[in-house]
Formats: structure tokens, sequence, C-alpha cells
């Protein structure tokens, strides 16, 4: 990672393997020809920026059952349009 405070909304990062921990995922290493090669990408701190990298949101909204602690609720991802339990 490499900040420069002069431009305190974005900094500079690579990760070692992908910006997932899923491996299903198309971010699950996509990162690593970068990282081995000390290539860097712009990481957006202000929202119309973020906004503007956007592909998809995660969505968690608690069920009923899950004011429960035994009970873990759900949650949606919009890049793959489905919704599952937090048990998948």
């Amino acid at each position: 990672m490499v900040v420069d405070f002069a431009q305190p909304d974005r900094f500079l990062a690579v990760q070692n393997i992908g910006n997932s921990g899923q491996p299903g995922s198309p971010h699950y290493a996509d990162q690593f020809a970068a990282w081995l090669a000390g290539e860097y990408h712009v990481v957006a701190l202000n929202r119309q920026d973020v906004e503007r990298d956007l592909e998809g949101t995660t969505v968690l909204e608690p069920t009923t059952a899950s004011r429960n602690l035994t009970s873990p609720g759900a949650f949606s991802d919009t890049r793959q349009g489905a919704q599952r339990s937090a048990d998948d």
C-alpha cells in the first residue's frame, strides 16, 4: 500500500491474491500477477469514485429468527443475483 497524504481521497494498493476470500469469485486471485510484478491500482476513498467503480453490493439483513444468536440470518449479493443463507 502506498499513501500520498497530499491526495487523501485515494491510495495505491495491491493484494498478494485478490479482493475476495471466496474461491468461486472472479476476484479470488485476480491481483496475484500484479502483486508479482510490483504493480499497484488506485483505491478510491470518496463516495463518487467508489460508486463509479462499483460492480455490485452485498446487503446483510437480519431475519426474525436471527435475533437469536444461534440463527445467523441471510445475505444477498447483486453480482450473483440470488439470496443465500449465511450457512452457504
